[in-house]
């Protein structure tokens, strides 16, 4: 939980390469956790800091759907979140392939 708030924090200060990596440390202690929100949520912190750089967004909300669908199913907090980051994500990508 404190490397989620900590990547919250880098993310607003414009620090994505430092939330990513906080992300990717944290990576073995989300999946040891009781719950599969932390898992959940540091991928999604990893991904927003992905989609301001445009490198590795949508394997980052993939990854983090696919935590809340098989632990707490699409319609849960986590899973929609994931899913509407994702959505978001591939939105921009083709605007940008598109030209707009």
């Amino acid at each position: 939980m404190a490397a989620n708030l900590s990547s919250f924090v880098k993310i607003h200060r414009f620090e994505f390469d430092e939330a990513r990596a906080l992300q990717r440390w944290a990576a073995p202690y989300h999946h040891r956790s009781n719950g599969p929100f932390s898992a959940v949520y540091g991928s999604s912190y990893a991904g927003l800091a992905a989609t301001e750089q445009l490198a590795g967004a949508e394997e980052s909300y993939q990854h983090a759907l696919q935590v809340a669908r098989e632990s707490m199913g699409t319609r849960s907090h986590a899973g929609r979140m994931a899913s509407a980051l994702l959505g978001g994500v591939r939105y921009e990508q083709k605007a940008r392939w598109c030209g707009h």
